[in-house]
């Protein structure tokens, strides 16, 4: 249903695009005429369509003086064309994410036993599969983490990440910000502590 209301979308910007479409005659520098529907002007190349239908580009510089002044002063007082934004595919946006150790700090330590603070933290891909680049791509993400076993509230770290360009095919890796987990090695009591929850 969405790529047949997109598809339904782009038609009305065509024809909204040609809403101001005039008949002319066209002379070019030999003297050889053409009747047909002027759609528009681009740059140097105008787009005509036949009373048959089909439309084609016609450069400016091979009809007559006159009617390329003609033309240039109706393409003037047309209204400007709006181009669509382009609004990226979710689908064609795959993240790859993967939980990595940013730091670690020994609290104290003796025989038998450890605590130590780490900091943990995503490593996040991103591939840009359409056809096109994209561009002033923002991500944003919450960290949950528990930072010792026996504190039930999770501490959570909001983020964001500005990315460059994203051309077609590429592919752009990052790393989060860290949130704190508490870490015990013991002998006695093997490891425990706190860890961390996952990411959005």
């Amino acid at each position: 249903m969405p790529r047949l209301i997109l598809a339904c979308i782009g038609l009305c910007l065509c024809a909204a695009t040609w809403t101001h479409a005039e008949v002319r005659t066209l002379t070019d520098q030999f003297g050889r005429t053409i009747t047909a529907d002027v759609l528009e002007l681009d740059g140097d190349t105008l787009k005509i369509r036949r009373d048959d239908g089909v439309v084609f580009d016609l450069p400016i510089g091979n009809l007559s003086v006159e009617d390329q002044k003609s033309i240039r002063q109706w393409a003037a007082k047309q209204p400007k064309k709006v181009e669509a934004e382009f609004q990226p595919n979710p689908e064609y946006l795959p993240v790859g994410l993967s939980r990595v150790k940013l730091s670690s700090s020994t609290m104290y330590q003796y025989e038998g036993y450890k605590h130590a603070h780490e900091m943990w933290g995503y490593s996040i891909q991103i591939t840009n599969k359409h056809l096109r680049p994209i561009q002033g791509l923002r991500v944003e993400y919450n960290l949950h983490a528990n930072t010792f076993a026996d504190l039930g509230t999770q501490r959570p770290v909001v983020g964001t990440k500005k990315l460059d360009d994203l051309r077609s095919r590429d592919t752009t890796n990052f790393k989060t910000e860290g949130t704190e987990v508490c870490k015990r090695k013991s002998i006695y009591t093997g490891n425990s502590g706190g860890e961390m929850k996952g990411i959005w």
